[in-house]
């Protein structure tokens, strides 16, 4: 093989542009005659090659070399490798290493940086090779190399992970393991990681850990940022992803980003100061729960994250998250990295191989030179072979070889191309070829010396053929395991390979469509839309996605296309049938739009109507549907068509009845009951069934409806209504899949008819209640009045008398306790009824508080408390003054009733602070959690009742403002019937309020607060008929 690149005509055209591309021949060095390497031969190495004069000047890069650098050969001609290719802190050793070369003249393995053209640092293992002439000098260095960055950052990440994994296995807690995370992260990945942890009860997040390279931050930044989370909610998406698991990434952090991360102005000065310019945000996550989140930033390195930051940043999230598989990713990446030795070892091997072997004989058919590859492959060192015959040599080899040679001898004319085959080494049972050239040596007179031969392996060769044929084998099998079509295309449409794993999808057998266009083969639109597609694909050499329908079989099937460039001016095309796909994802949103229809109304005809609506043209041209009033009668509720021209038609036909339900079910396909979904074709003597009259049948007549289905709409037992579908299309068919789907909206439309049905009935129980509620507490009401008569008359007509006077005390005191508990039981019904209204006036707040004190000012004395009152001035509500009053006693009188003797009652009002917390003035009423926040929309005031009574137990807590609900006394159950709270949270609400109890505890006392948005005072002062309540 000519090694200086000259093309003659009928050469190879690969290698006749391989050698335009490269330079006409260069002379090596020192008047030597050996050109550099072929650069079709090292273009067909898949390494990476760089050939170099003596100094080191580069004269020929391979493609390999090219396309993983970047690099131009062209544009590194004539450069020192060292100069072009070298880092500048390894450029000395590499200039040292091309002089070792020259001097030793041996081969030498080196590692190092290799720079491509976009300034990215390839590490590469090179073997460098000095190539010498016939008198031993050195005429080029050819370098040979394999990239191995993606290994080398791969081992430096997994040796990071590693640390990271012991670090975690030995810390104690959570925080301290988010500490090392945060620590280990640092530099490698970030400038400052941060690391956050979820409160799984509050559902805050907090910072646990903090760190940062040295000079990264500002010194007492650190120190000042806030222990809070950045308002990652601001930004739309980001909780949500998290929560999902997934990583976010923030490639530029500008000032309005920020602007929505920072919780105060100081926070966001930290954070300019900081000058973070990207972050990414990862979450943390075991057994499927949020744990908290991993902030990486770079900020005065100048770097910016991207897409492998970020995956690496999920990967160390990961790491720290499930630290239980670090032995396991450990050991396999423990086990890749000798794998990777082992390839490098075996790649060097072959490095240092020669790629062909060549003697020269003479007449007599002995060794006159070998060089060292056959040298070796024969087993015999380079002198042992001269002056011997090839069969005293190897015997083996001579057997297939000197036939070749005698021929040559005998024609005079070389004899190429020959392959042979041994086993070898000799017992290995391993085969190897070779490729033979023989040709005969002549003097300059002409005169036959001898046979010169070349000897080529090609095992791999044949080793890979032997593979690819294999391969295509496996592929075949793969192609009819699929259930794909698989097609190869020319730029123009035209079929080149077609295969078939389900060949009943093809449109026709595939010996029909190679050779022909789309267009010819595919009818219609269908055949346009794929050739469209075709040169688009190759235009943007993108994969592209097309949809498009054919009928096959009298069957309309839909087919998705991936169309991928395989060639510039060839296509593959992988189809699959979706068919399926597109019914069930057709049928899916169906029912979602279904259960809308049906769950977003309890008006019974317009859900029916809805339903009717919906299911065409989906499920047939036309739709009726019928509400049943008894088994044997129903109503017609809606009639639609899917054309709209045939609107009219549907109007006509809603105005006829159905008559002889009994007949018409029969005919249906059932007997009795309806109970199952039924299909058949419709004839005209089912169209007389379903007719009312002969102007009803020819209505139905021209609905020209083919097919039909009927299914009940069933609950509980009781058919409550039928839906009826019809198709018009000749080739539509009621199929499993549709007749499945009519059945299952038949079950949700019989689901939502009874649910109404319930609704119903419960409104009129409900009302029923409400309306016996208000009946009674009238007529307990009535009794009261004569009975305060009654008492007011033994008061005066025996006023000495201790025993009367004590007897009518306790009697007056009961009656007004039972004439408020009718009055809040007759309130509370006319709250759930809606008949309670408001009469609004602005409202002195403290002069509600003061109304109900003095009230119930006797009753605590009587009950051994003391009762304290504390509230701030010039607080005003839009409210009613006797409403707002009957709050505050019901919660006082509560108070009265669960404290026992000796003990405190404290009422407070004032206005909540800026942030909305419920804390007093001053020294005022502290609370069991002074930090429960009132809303933070306006002006509010907390109205406070506190005392030291029995508290209220954790489980009641949720509970206690539900009517009927009571605390118990000593173990037994409290006076009264349980509704006062369940009336104030109703009265509080009706003014805009909130209302909430705390207690720490039975025994540790209770404290309500209630909540009421303030208003500006009004300007003339108080209002004494508008705004005080009823003594």
């Amino acid at each position: 093989m000519d090694l200086r690149g000259g093309g003659e005509a009928g050469s190879d055209p690969a290698e006749t542009r391989a050698t335009a591309r490269a330079p006409d021949q260069e002379s090596p060095p020192g008047g030597g005659d050996m050109p550099p390497p072929n650069a079709v031969l090292l273009d067909a190495l898949g390494t990476l090659v760089v050939v170099t004069d003596p100094q080191g000047r580069i004269v020929r890069v391979n493609q390999a070399f090219e396309t993983a650098t970047g690099h131009a050969g062209a544009a590194l001609r004539g450069r020192h490798a060292w100069e072009a290719l070298a880092p500048p802190d390894e450029a000395d050793a590499l200039q040292q290493h091309y002089a070792r070369l020259r001097e030793t003249r041996a081969a030498a393995n080196r590692e190092g940086h290799c720079i491509a053209s976009d300034g990215r640092w390839l590490w590469v293992v090179w073997t460098d090779s000095p190539l010498l002439d016939a008198s031993g000098a050195v005429t080029w260095l050819l370098s040979t190399g394999v990239d191995c960055t993606r290994h080398r950052k791969a081992l430096e990440w997994q040796g990071c992970l590693g640390r990271v994994s012991a670090a975690l296995a030995a810390a104690p807690n959570l925080e301290d393991a988010l500490a090392r995370l945060a620590e280990l992260a640092v530099p490698r990945l970030a400038d400052w990681a941060v690391a956050y942890l979820l409160d799984q009860e509050d559902a805050r997040i907090r910072r646990a850990a903090i760190a940062h390279r040295e000079g990264a931050l500002e010194h007492g930044i650190v120190a000042r940022l806030p222990a809070e989370a950045p308002r990652l909610e601001r930004l739309t998406g980001i909780v949500s992803r998290l929560r999902a698991g997934e990583s976010v990434l923030l490639e530029e952090v500008t000032d309005e980003l920020r602007q929505a991360l920072a919780t105060s102005d100081e926070h966001l000065e930290l954070l300019r100061r900081a000058e973070v310019r990207s972050v990414v945000v990862v979450p943390l996550c075991a057994r499927g729960q949020l744990l908290g989140a991993l902030a990486l930033a770079v900020a005065r390195s100048g770097r910016r994250f991207d897409a492998d930051d970020r995956a690496h940043a999920t990967e160390l999230a990961q790491q720290a998250s499930l630290a239980v598989d670090n032995v396991r990713l450990y050991q396999e990446t423990h086990a890749a990295m000798r794998r990777y030795e082992e390839s490098l070892a075996q790649l060097d091997l072959a490095l240092d191989s020669a790629p062909v072997g060549f003697a020269f004989f003479d007449c007599d058919l002995r060794f006159v030179r070998v060089n060292e590859y056959l040298s070796r492959h024969n087993g015999v060192p380079v002198e042992a072979h001269v002056g011997r015959t090839l069969r005293d040599v190897s015997p083996t080899v001579a057997d297939q070889v000197e036939p070749i040679l005698h021929q040559v001898l005998a024609s005079g004319e070389p004899l190429l191309g020959t392959e042979n085959s041994a086993e070898w080494p000799p017992g290995s049972g391993e085969m190897h070829y070779w490729i033979v050239d023989g040709y005969p040596v002549r003097s300059r007179e002409g005169t036959l010396r001898g046979v010169g031969v070349v000897v080529s392996e090609v095992t791999e060769r044949r080793r890979m053929e032997d593979a690819l044929r294999q391969r295509n084998a496996e592929l075949d099998a793969i192609f009819h395991a699929l259930p794909d079509l698989y097609f190869r295309l020319a730029a123009d449409g035209t079929y080149l390979d077609v295969r078939a794993g389900r060949p009943s999808d093809l449109y026709a057998p595939s010996e029909q469509l190679i050779g022909r266009r789309v267009t010819d083969a595919l009818p219609g639109a269908a055949g346009e839309r794929v050739e469209a597609a075709i040169r688009q694909a190759l235009q943007t050499q993108t994969v592209l996605t097309v949809e498009y329908p054919l009928q096959i079989e009298g069957e309309e099937r839909l087919f998705e296309g991936r169309i991928s460039p395989l060639t510039a001016d060839q296509v593959v095309v992988v189809a699959r049938n979706i068919t399926e796909r597109k019914r069930l994802e057709e049928a899916l949103r169906l029912l979602s739009e279904a259960g809308k229809v049906l769950g977003n109304g309890l008006d019974v005809a317009q859900m029916l109507a809805g339903l009717a609506r919906l299911v065409v043209p989906t499920l047939g041209d036309w739709c009726w549907v019928f509400l049943a009033e008894t088994e044997q009668q129903m109503q017609r509720i809606a009639v639609h068509a899917a054309d709209a021209a045939q609107a009219e038609l549907a109007q006509r036909l809603e105005r006829f009845p159905l008559v002889n339900l009994p007949q018409v079910l029969r005919e249906l396909g059932t007997s009795g009951k309806v109970r199952r979904v039924v299909h058949r074709p419709i004839t005209d003597e089912l169209l007389r069934v379903l007719a009312s009259g002969e102007e009803h049948l020819e209505a139905l007549r021209q609905t020209g409806v083919r097919e039909g289905i009927a299914a009940p709409f069933r609950a509980r037992g009781r058919l409550l209504g039928l839906l009826l579908l019809a198709s018009t299309q000749p080739g539509w068919h009621y199929d499993r899949q549709r007749i499945g789907l009519v059945e299952e909206l038949a079950r949700r439309a019989a689901v939502g008819l009874d649910n109404a049905r319930l609704y119903a009935e419960a409104c009129a129980a409900n009302a029923a209640k409400d309306q016996f509620l208000a009946v009674l507490s009238h007529e307990l009401r009535n009794p009261l009045a004569p009975i305060l008569a009654g008492v007011e008359i033994l008061r005066r007509a025996a006023p000495d008398d201790p025993r009367v006077q004590r007897t009518v005390t306790v009697i007056d005191r009961n009656v007004k306790l039972q004439a408020r508990l009718v009055s809040d039981l007759l309130d509370l019904s006319r709250v759930r009824s809606g008949k309670i209204t408001l009469q609004r006036a602005p409202v002195a707040l403290d002069v509600v508080v003061e109304a109900a004190v003095q009230t119930l000012q006797p009753d605590a004395r009587e009950a051994g408390l003391t009762l304290n009152v504390s509230t701030e001035p010039g607080l005003w509500v839009n409210g009613d003054a006797d409403r707002l009053q009957q709050v505050v006693m019901n919660l006082l009188a509560n108070a009265i009733k669960f404290t026992p003797v000796g003990g405190r009652i404290r009422v407070g009002a004032w206005a909540c602070g800026k942030d909305g917390r419920c804390l007093p003035p001053g020294d005022g009423l502290p609370g069991p959690d002074q930090a429960k926040r009132a809303p933070a929309t306006g002006r509010r005031a907390c109205l406070v009742v506190e005392d030291s009574g029995i508290g209220i137990s954790p489980e009641l807590l949720p509970k206690l403002f539900a009517m009927f609900r009571q605390g118990q006394i000593g173990g037994q159950r409290a006076a009264g019937l349980g509704i006062g709270l369940a009336l104030v949270k109703s009265i509080t609400e009706m003014h805009g309020g909130q209302v909430w109890a705390e207690s720490e505890g039975p025994g540790k006392g209770s404290r309500f607060t209630v909540v009421l948005p303030l208003i500006e005072p009004p300007e003339s002062g108080r209002h004494p008929a508008a705004n005080e309540p009823r003594r």
